[in-house]
Formats: structure tokens, sequence, C-alpha cells
């Protein structure tokens, strides 16, 4: 009983002090502001000085802060597909639809040439059609308000408005109807604009009727409280670790994809040691939740309707946990100014850890019943942990950047039709049974300014594990994941059951053909990327005018995986013009600044034998059929950042 008395004394203690910290945190705040009348000596009165947290708040007045970025892309494609001869359900990069000339391969592997006889200037007679060029235009609207509600207090969302619409993609009179089997149906045109060559508006785009996606989406919203001890993050928010190699916030004005996750974060630390930690807790992916059901409102099964309820998840089973922990040194800004100016080595970094864990999983469609959502459970098992570490040092105008990751885990049922695939028919010995997670990734970039930062020289490399029993660098066989034997995952082609292809984030970008485009991110392949920039205009007033060039030679971790069987993926040669106009800040890397800027960048891949055929491919092509192509790329982006 004493014991009980003494912990229960010990825990008011500490919420007292709690408490009094937190005042004097928010009466701290208070007195940056300007002395209240009748004070003689300078100090505040009693009255300004002594303010409960409760009055605090209604003097506070929120503001409403904007920031995000406009920008149109503008590309030419030239040759993306190499020329290559492949079963369109399996090639790199599928061939423009009105090329007569396209060589492909059947099921059998026998060459079939694609008829499109629509070209020349005889309509009655027309010719065929050779065409390797894609072109087009993007624009993004992105729209980041946050309301800051106090110093300590504030809410931020992430708004895009016409994501990525391909200009001219949603012309008047053009829309789609649900058709029988799945899929959309063309509707008939009519009315004013019978054919599309007489449109001569766009229409706003609506996800299912013209377009893919709606005007506007939502795709972060968050709350963010700064106590006395720490910060604590809440709601759908972006994730940022290191280089951004394996998360990243894709906040950069050329990003496309970006890492949100469903949060809960803590994060206190040490600021006079610049040490920091963060503890995170993510709903991953809850399975199925009673919005399913509202496609059987009315029924007895399915109860009342929650379009306008509070939505639950209705089972915990097939839930991902996951849970996060970060430990890290981040010299403060300021401070790290100070001491490179001084000389000194500044040196960040720490690491990042991520568990998951998952027992059931579920493949539901909109509008199932719970009868209809059971039979879908499959017992997946999957269990893995995914350590980070990342490192950074700078001397004087010298960065020198590190991160490496790792998956290392399992899973017991890797069937996505419904089955079971734990046991494994190729042993008797039971540990050999479920499916292994062995990946290893790290990125490394370097770089050196010089001249009043007009020049800057840098070399960047990485690995990705490759797996040395999957048919493909891409993965999920081709354009067609239904040709993977696994149903989407990895197609393991021996009694190997590790999946051990490690994949960088899409927006780790370190050219503009093979991984950015092609093969969409840098996977199972390491890399060689020296790089040089140069401003030939720079002004104090923000104005600059520059150019750079860099060079990847890329090469297959596993040279199994490559189309060819060889090692030797290519090498690109990018270049780019920038100019930034006069009135905002510029950063060359495109982070975030102000003002308009502008870049013109070109790019031409020579492919290497990793990239071409097998023997037994070859001969069944005709002679003229059996190069590659070389693919080059032009592309212009403009756009103005608040």
């Amino acid at each position: 009983m004493l014991r009980a008395r003494n912990q229960h004394a010990a825990a008011l203690a500490i919420g007292a002090a709690l408490f009094a910290a937190q005042g004097s945190a928010f009466a701290q705040q208070r007195e940056t502001a300007p002395s209240g009348a009748g004070s003689t000596d300078g100090s505040k009165p009693a009255a300004e000085t002594d303010v409960m947290a409760d009055e605090w708040f209604k003097a506070a007045k929120p503001a409403l802060e904007l920031h995000g970025y406009y920008r149109v892309r503008s590309e030419l494609f030239s040759h993306f597909a190499l020329g290559r001869a492949d079963d369109p359900r399996a090639s790199l990069w599928p061939q423009p639809v009105d090329d007569d000339d396209s060589v492909t391969l059947d099921a059998a592997g026998n060459p079939v040439r694609r008829v499109t006889n629509l070209c020349g200037g005889d309509p009655l007679n027309p010719e065929p059609c050779e065409s390797n060029l894609q072109a087009g235009a993007n624009t993004r609207f992105r729209v980041m308000p946050e309301l800051v509600i106090s110093d300590n207090l504030r809410v931020v969302a992430l708004v895009d408005l016409f994501d990525n619409l391909v200009l001219g993609s949603t012309p008047e009179f053009y829309s789609n109807l649900p058709k029988a089997g799945g899929g959309y149906a063309v509707k008939t045109r009519g009315g004013y604009v019978p054919i599309g060559g007489f449109a001569a508006t766009q229409w706003a785009p609506s996800a299912g009727e013209n377009s893919i996606v709606d005007s506007i989406v939502v795709k972060r919203a968050y709350g963010e409280y700064k106590s006395p001890i720490g910060t604590l993050r809440f709601g759908r928010q972006d994730s940022h670790w290191g280089l951004g190699m394996v998360e990243n916030s894709s906040n950069g004005i050329d990003d496309d994809y970006g890492t949100v996750v469903d949060r809960l974060m803590f994060t206190a630390g040490l600021p006079q040691f610049d040490l920091y930690g963060s503890l995170m807790w993510d709903f991953g992916n809850e399975g199925a939740t009673n919005a399913l059901f509202l496609a059987c409102e009315g029924s007895q099964e399915c109860g009342q309707s929650q379009q306008q309820g509070q939505r639950y998840d209705v089972m915990q089973s097939d839930d991902l946990d996951q849970w996060g922990i970060r430990v890290y040194r981040q010299v403060n800004p300021d401070r790290a100014k100070l001491a490179l100016s001084r000389g000194d080595v500044v040196l960040n970094g720490g690491f990042y850890g991520v568990y998951r864990k998952q027992t059931f999983d579920s493949r539901y469609a909109l509008g199932d019943t719970p009868r209809e959502l059971s039979p879908t459970l499959v017992r997946r098992g999957l269990e893995s942990v995914q350590p980070d570490v990342w490192g950074q040092l700078l001397w004087g105008t010298l960065r020198v950047e590190l991160e490496a990751s790792m998956v290392w885990g399992g899973i017991e049922n890797t069937d996505t039709q419904g089955g079971n695939n734990y046991s494994n028919p190729n042993s008797d010995n039971a540990d050999d049974d479920g499916w292994d997670l062995r990946q290893f990734g790290f990125a490394l970039e370097a770089d050196w300014r010089a001249v009043e930062d007009r020049l800057r020289i840098g070399f960047a490399t990485g690995f990705a594990t490759g797996d040395d029993d999957v048919e493909g660098i891409a993965g999920f066989g081709g354009l067609d994941a239904s040709r993977a034997p696994l149903g989407g995952l990895d197609a393991q082609l021996t009694r190997d059951r590790t999946f051990s292809t490690f994949r960088f984030h899409p927006d780790y970008r370190i050219d503009l053909i093979l991984w950015r485009n092609i093969l969409q991110r840098i996977q199972s392949a390491y890399y060689f990327r020296p790089s040089v920039e140069y401003d030939f205009l720079k002004s104090p007033s923000g104005q600059r005018f520059g150019g750079g060039a860099s060079f990847v030679w890329s090469r297959a971790s596993e040279f199994v995986q490559t189309p060819g069987n060889a090692e030797d993926l290519g090498f690109e040669i990018d270049g780019s013009l920038y100019y930034q106009a006069q009135g905002g800040t510029f950063s060359v890397d495109d982070d975030k600044m102000t003002g308009f800027f502008a870049k013109l960048q070109y790019g031409v891949l020579v492919p290497l034998p990793g990239l071409g055929y097998l023997p037994g491919e070859e001969a069944r092509l005709a002679p003229e059929d059996r190069g590659l192509d070389i693919p080059q790329i032009l592309r212009l982006y403009l756009g103005i950042l608040y």
C-alpha cells in the first residue's frame, strides 16, 4: 500500500512539473510581444507574464500560408522501345501503335509484323505507317496550405489540381461509360462535335468519364503540435529519410510519386547536442472497412449506409501493422553554416528502422458484402524488418552523403489468387517452406562547389541487389502482371524461394531515359554517374542561367535478369540548360525556391548487350530487325514556385 501511494505521489509530481513547464513555454512566447503600458523599469506587468494556456490560445491569431508550384512539362520520346521485337505483353516499352514496321513475338516466340496501312498522301491507297516518336505535355498545380494556429500548432495539407493532366486529353464530347465485363466503352459522339477534329474546348477531368483521376486530388492532411517535451504529428503525411532512396517525400518540382503514410509520430530531442529521436505508429494497410458495404444499402446483411457516418475497420487480422523508430543527428542549419565558414567538419546522420507484420490478406472489392468478403481471406504470414542508415559529411564546399538499407524477413504464402503455397515441393526440409526476403541497396553522392559556387562537380553511385532466378530486371512479368507465375510477384524460376530484388524509390532519379522511363526505377543494378554544372550568369537579385551534363554507366547485378543475359545495360549522356528569373531564390537541384524557372534537357542512351537479344531470339529475326535503336529524349519544363 505504501509503495502504491509513493507511485501515485510521484505521478502527480511529474504531471505538475510538465504542466508548469508547458505554462512557462507559453509565457515565454507571450513575452516576445512589446511591453505593456504602465511599465517603468522595462519589466512586463504581472497580467502579461502570468498567462494561462486557455487565455494564450484565445489571443492567438491563426494565419494561412500557401506554398507550392505550377508546372508544365513537354517531352519528346524517340525510339524508347529500342527497336526490339517483343511480345507487347512483356516489352520493356510499348511501341507506338501506329507503327506498321513494329515486329513482335507471339506466344510461341515467332516474329509477327503488325499491319497499319493508314499513311501516305492517297486516301484511297494508304501506305504503311512508320513511327518511333511519342510526345506530349502535362501539367500540375500543387497547393500546400499551412494553417498556422500558433507558434506550436499547425495543420498542413497537400492538394494537386490537374495532377499530371495530359494537355489536350479531355476535349469536349469525349466521355466513357462502364461496359459489361469490365473496363470502359467510348460514348458515341454527337451534337456539334461528331468527330474529334471539331473539338473547340476542354472539359474538366472527371474520373471514370473522361479521365482516370478527378480535377482535384487531396494527398496529405495532418496536424502538428509542439509540446514542451516534443513534437506530435498525426494524420496522412509525407515521409522522407536520408537521400530519399527508400522513402521520398517527392516535393521537388520535377517529382511525380511520393511516400505518404497514415502515421502517429512523436519526436523529441536534445537541441543543444543536435540529437533527436522519433517513434512512429503507421496504419500501413487496414484492409476492408465498412465503407465497402455501400452498394448493399438497405439490406439486412449489410446494415445501414455509412456514407455520412463514421467508418471503421471490419477486422483486425488483415491489418498491416507497422512501427518505426528514428535516431539521428541533425545540426542546426545556422550553426552548420557558421562551422563550415570556420573550416570545421559537420556530421549528420542516423538510423531508421521499420517493422512490418501482416497475418491475413484479402482481395476485396468496393461493394462486397461480408459474405462475399470472407472467402477472399488468405493467410499471408508476412513479417519483415527494414533498417536504414544515413550519413552526411560537410566540409567547406564538399558534401559526401550515403544511405544504405536492407529488407530482411519472410512470407508464409505469396499466392495472390486465394491459394496457399507455403509448402516447398522441392524440399523435404521444413526450414525450406515459406518464402524469404533478403534485399540490400545503397546510394552514395558527392559534390564539390567552386568559383563562387558557380561550378559544381559531382559523382554518384549506387547498388541494388538482384535475383539470379528471376526473368526480367523489372520483374512483375513485364506489362502483363498475370504472366508472372506468382500473380504479380517476381517469378521464381528455380528451387530458390528468396526474393532479393531491391528497388529504389521511383523519384530517386539519376538520368532521363533508362531508369526514369524505360525501367521506371533503379533496381537489380549498379551505376556510376559523374556530372558537372556551371552558372554562366549569376546575379545577387536571383537571376541565373547555366548548364550541366552527366554520364551514367549502368550494369545489372545479376546478368540473368537482363533481356540479353549480359551485365552491361548501357551508358547515357544527359545535358541541360536552366534559367531562373530575377526576384526569386534558385536551386539547380530543384529544392524549394520562388519565382519563375525553365529547364531544357536532352538525353541519349546507347544500349549495350544487356538490353539486346538472346542468341535463339536473334536467330528467328530478319537481319534488319536484330539491332537495337538508340533512344533519345527532349524535355522542356516551365514553372512558378511560391
